[in-house]
């Protein structure tokens, strides 16, 4: 039996990004289903690292961009680095 569910974030203000933190609370869940994150507005820089002590892989996001945790990845560390990049917005 699969669970499904739809959770919409919408952060007004990112000015000091978003620290890093795993996808796992109650609303969350807490298996290995995957997770789809679709980035809207201005691009930033999205960092991953599994070990909190491990050195962070940065990805440049872009309005429209995706990244899909799933598997072993679904509960890595994940962050919204500060400032957004200016004049990316669509």
């Amino acid at each position: 039996q699969h669970h499904t569910h739809l959770l919409a974030l919408y952060y007004t203000d990112l000015a000091r990004g978003l620290g890093y933190h795993r996808d796992d609370g109650p609303q969350d869940g807490r298996s290995a289903a995957p997770v789809v994150s679709l980035s809207l507005g201005c691009a930033c820089g999205f960092l991953v690292k599994a070990d909190p002590r491990a050195a962070p892989l940065r990805v440049r996001l872009a309005s429209g961009d995706a990244i899909l945790f799933g598997g072993p990845a679904r509960h890595v560390l994940h962050a919204v680095e500060a400032p957004i990049e200016d004049g990316t917005c669509p």
